[in-house]
C-alpha cells in the first residue's frame, strides 16, 4: 500500500503551530515531491511509540482542476522510530529523511539581503558542488537515505531547501545523497574502536566506533548488547542492549577517526554510546570501583572484545559497582557526525 499517489506538483513543508514570521512554511519543487514521495513509498509500515504530535505536515499538491492535496504528518521528536502517518495508517521511515523534513519546515523566506539557495536537488554531488559553490556557499554531504531508484551520490533533499534565505552568517548546504541498498553486516566485516572516557555530572562517558572494513557497504542491524567482561571473559558490568537507527548503511573500507575527531569524510561510521556511574549513591566510590578489561560487543548474534582502553589517548571507562546507566527507552544507534 503506498503512503500517496504519484505526480504531485509541489509540497508544502510546514510545522504545526509555527509562530507566523517565525520560518515556514516551505514549498518545494515538483522534483522534491517526487523524491520525499518516492521515499515515503518505499517505507515499511510499522508502528511507533512517540510522546508527542507530529512535528512537521506536509501537503502534496496535485493539479486540478480541481486543485487536489493530499495530507502526511511526520513525527520523530519523541520518537524511538521516526514516522509518517496518512488516513490511520503508519510507516516506518529514514531518520535522516524526518532530520531534512524537520528543518525544512523552520526555514525562514528568503531575505532581501541574502542571495536565494539555488536547488540542488537531483544534481550529481559533483554537479551539486559546482552549482552551490558558483554562489559563494559551501556544500556539506555527510548524510545518506537509501533509493534504490537514484543513482548513488544523487542529492535528494537540501537544507536549507532552494530559495530559502540563509540563517544568520553560515554559508553551508547540507545535502542529503542517495546511496544503493546494502546487505547486513556481518561481524567479520566490522571493526571497533574504543575512544576513552570523559566525566561529567558525576558519570562516565565513552564510545565505541563501528566501522565497515570489508569491500561493500553493509547494513548495521540490530539489536546490538555491549557488556564489560574481566580476563576470563566474565561479564563485570550489566548489560547494554540498543536497537539501531533504520537505513544505517556503512561505508566499505572506513579508517578509523583520530582521538577527538569527528568521522573521516565521505564515511559513514556508527557510535555505540556508554555511560557509567562513576560516584556511586553515596556521592564516592572508593572500593567498589569496576574496571572492565574488554568490552564484549554482540551483533546478529556474534560477539567480539573490544579492548577497554587505547594507550594514554584513549584512557579505559570504569564504574562504581559495575552500573552501566541505561535509558528506560534506550535511543538507537546513529550514524557519527
Amino acid at each position: 500500500m503506498p503512503v500517496l499517489d504519484p505526480g504531485a506538483d509541489s509540497v508544502l513543508v510546514c510545522h504545526p503551530g509555527a509562530v507566523a514570521g517565525r520560518g515556514g512554511p516551505v514549498t518545494l519543487s515538483g522534483n522534491d515531491a517526487t523524491n520525499i514521495g518516492k521515499l515515503l513509498d518505499l517505507a515499511p509500515q510499522g508502528t511507533a511509540t512517540c510522546l508527542y504530535k507530529p512535528d512537521v505536515l506536509l501537503r502534496f499538491e496535485f493539479r486540478g482542476p480541481p486543485q487536489q492535496h493530499e495530507d502526511v504528518e511526520i513525527s520523530s521528536v519523541g520518537c524511538d522510530h521516526p514516522i509518517a502517518s496518512v488516513a490511520g495508517h503508519t510507516w516506518l521511515i529514514p531518520p535522516k529523511l524526518a532530520e531534512y523534513l524537520s528543518t525544512d519546515a523552520i526555514s525562514p523566506a528568503a531575505k532581501d539581503d541574502s542571495p536565494p539557495i539555488p536547488d540542488a536537488t537531483g544534481l550529481s554531488l559533483a554537479e551539486a558542488t559546482q552549482v552551490i559553490t558558483r554562489a559563494g556557499m559551501t556544500i556539506a554531504s555527510d548524510d545518506r537515505v537509501t533509493d534504490p531508484l537514484l543513482s548513488p551520490g544523487t542529492v535528494v533533499l537540501q537544507d536549507p531547501p532552494a530559495g530559502a534565505g540563509m540563517i544568520g552568517s553560515t554559508t553551508e548546504v547540507d545535502v542529503l545523497l542517495s546511496q544503493q541498498p546494502a546487505p547486513a553486516c556481518s561481524l567479520s566485516q566490522l571493526a571497533f574502536d574504543y575512544h576513552g572516557v570523559q566525566y561529567g555530572t558525576g558519570d562516565a562517558f565513552s564510545d565505541l566506533d563501528v566501522r565497515d572494513i570489508g569491500a561493500t557497504p553493509c547494513t548495521l542491524t540490530g539489536p546490538v548488547s555491549v557488556v564489560g567482561v574481566d580476563a576470563g571473559g566474565n561479564s563485570v558490568t550489566n548489560r547494554l542492549t540498543l536497537p539501531v537507527a533504520a537505513d544505517l548503511v556503512l561505508t566499505a573500507k572506513a579508517p578509523p577517526r583520530a582521538a577527538g575527531e569527528g568521522a573521516p569524510k565521505n564515511a559513514v561510521i556508527a557510535w555505540i554510546p556508554l555511560e557509567a556511574d562513576a560516584r556511586g549513591p553515596d556521592g564516592s566510590c572508593t572500593s567498589d570501583v569496576v574496571l572492565p578489561t574488554d568490552w564484549s560487543v554482540t551483533i546478529a548474534g556474534s560477539a567480539t572484545a573490544v579492548p577497554n582502553g587505547a594507550g594514554a589517548a584513549e584512557p579505559p571507562m570504569s564504574s562504581c559497582g559495575g552500573q552501566l546507566l541505561i535509558a528506560p527507552n534506550p535511543a538507537a544507534i546513529t550514524p557519527l557526525n
